[in-house]
């Protein structure tokens, strides 16, 4: 072989090998970046997890933070309507009752049955029941039928709790839209005022009777369980279930 062939291939051998290092020692830097490049990602991942976890966690403080707040204004606003309800509009019935106790002294009262819808047509009442509505109308009843309107919609819209207001105005609150069922039904006849007596009589009168039924149910239970288990006594020819001995 020539000795320029053989000076060539040396080169050419040489130089390989060179390159070939040189691949190597790139690929090894490549590999080495990318691993710092990964541990990096994996860093500034388990940091956004953190804020992440740090955001939820600030997130769902500020909710609870915000039902207290809610909660508290709720009870607030109910504690207001308690002492607006008990404080005026219960003077308001009581002056309004002896007003109109005076002015039908001697007369004979009388009011219409319940209906579903709290609507009646004047044309089916009688005398007496169209001059008993004129005479409610003068001793007042629409002021306090105006506020028990306020009162409702404030109930009906979430402003109070129901549950607070409930057990202390339910019933009070029913009996008088229940004594003056008759000036609800003619004032509600042409149009719907006082929808919100209206919605709002409906729900808690079935409610007080729900909460009068479930206290007689606890009560026949502890009844029950006061007086304990008993045995019933079979009549001879007759099987404890009830069928003929054969």
């Amino acid at each position: 072989m020539p000795d320029w062939l053989v000076a060539t291939w040396e080169v050419i051998s040489a130089t390989s090998g060179f390159l070939y290092n040189i691949a190597g020692i790139a690929l090894t830097i490549g590999l080495f970046i990318a691993y710092k490049h990964f541990k990096e990602s994996i860093k500034q991942t388990q940091i956004a997890q953190g804020q992440l976890a740090s955001s939820i966690s600030q997130a769902e403080t500020m909710r609870e933070d915000l039902a207290i707040r809610n909660k508290r204004s709720s009870v607030e606003f109910s504690l207001q309507y308690l002492s607006m309800f008990s404080g005026e509009v219960v003077g308001e019935i009581d002056e309004y009752r002896k007003r109109f106790k005076e002015r039908t002294r001697g007369l004979d009262t009388t009011n219409i049955p319940l209906n579903e819808e709290m609507r009646v047509n004047p044309d089916d009442l009688s005398n007496e029941q169209l001059i008993e509505s004129i005479i409610m109308s003068k001793c007042g009843v629409h002021h306090i039928a105006n506020r028990l309107e306020f009162f409702s919609i404030g109930i009906l819209n979430g402003l109070a709790d129901e549950d607070i207001c409930f057990t202390p105005l339910a019933k009070l609150y029913c009996e008088f839209i229940e004594e003056h069922h008759l000036y609800f039904s003619l004032a509600r006849y042409d149009g719907v005022p006082y929808e919100g007596v209206y919605q709002l009589y409906n729900n808690w009168s079935k409610r007080l009777k729900y909460e009068a039924s479930r206290l007689q149910k606890e009560e026949a239970e502890n009844m029950m369980k006061e007086h304990g288990e008993f045995t019933r006594i079979t009549a001879i020819g007759i099987t404890p279930e009830g069928d003929d001995c054969k």
